[in-house]
């Protein structure tokens, strides 16, 4: 499970939610970092990721193998769908049925808080050996600006900001993004040595790991 050194993504989220009791969906959970962080204060926390879950996960976290466009919960049953760094990889063909899936499931004046990756950052320089994100990042962002014009959709708030991460060795690094999207190894053989030369040159020393920088777009919706 790969956790965040910081965690602005959760403080974001805590200045504009009281999640303490909160029926909360993590979708594409992933390694199940951020669903672990909120059930750490005191969400009740449904983590859904086609991936198979991490061996061990804390009491008020239950884990779906399902995927953002068949979300396996009832209507109107949780207060907060989250996608965190999430929905750029939904097909950008499925995202009007992955937001009308969190519209089912939360309940009247529920929100639905979505973070996504923005196109620069150390990070996103040296994924981009194995995967250009650039194209679907940039989509994403104009699919998620529509969904905040549709009638019954508020914006309440936005936010830019950087989250950090920390990584011992560059292989912690391959670990991480591969656990993330699984085809990306198929990529390395012919491109890890310069990969890892760039990742030498942009992570910066922060007590013994190499620290990468993603900056990123929160924004936080309150659903009628």
């Amino acid at each position: 499970m790969v956790a965040f050194v910081n965690n602005p993504h959760l403080e974001y989220l805590k200045g504009q939610f009281d999640l303490s009791g909160q029926q909360v969906v993590d979708v594409g959970a992933g390694g199940g970092a951020f669903s672990v962080a909120l059930a750490g204060v005191g969400a009740q926390v449904a983590a859904v990721e086609p991936n198979v879950p991490p061996p061990h996960l804390p009491e008020g976290v239950v884990w779906h193998n399902a995927t953002a466009e068949a979300l396996p919960l009832a209507d109107a049953s949780v207060d907060l769908v989250c996608f965190v760094f999430s929905l750029h990889h939904v097909p950008l063909d499925l995202h009007p049925r992955a937001f009308a899936e969190a519209r089912r499931v939360l309940r009247p004046k529920g929100r639905l808080h979505i973070i996504e990756p923005l196109t620069y950052g150390s990070m996103t320089e040296v994924l981009k050996f194995v995967e250009d994100e650039t194209h679907v990042r940039t989509q994403t962002a104009a699919h998620v600006a529509g969904f905040a014009q549709e009638a019954g959709v508020k914006r309440l708030h936005q936010r830019d900001y950087e989250v950090e991460r920390h990584f011992q060795r560059f292989d912690d690094f391959i670990d991480r993004i591969v656990m993330v999207a699984p085809e990306r190894r198929a990529a390395l053989p012919s491109v890890r040595d310069r990969m890892k030369s760039v990742f030498e040159e942009k992570g910066e020393q922060v007590d013994g790991t190499l620290c990468l920088r993603q900056p990123c777009k929160a924004v936080h919706f309150e659903i009628d």
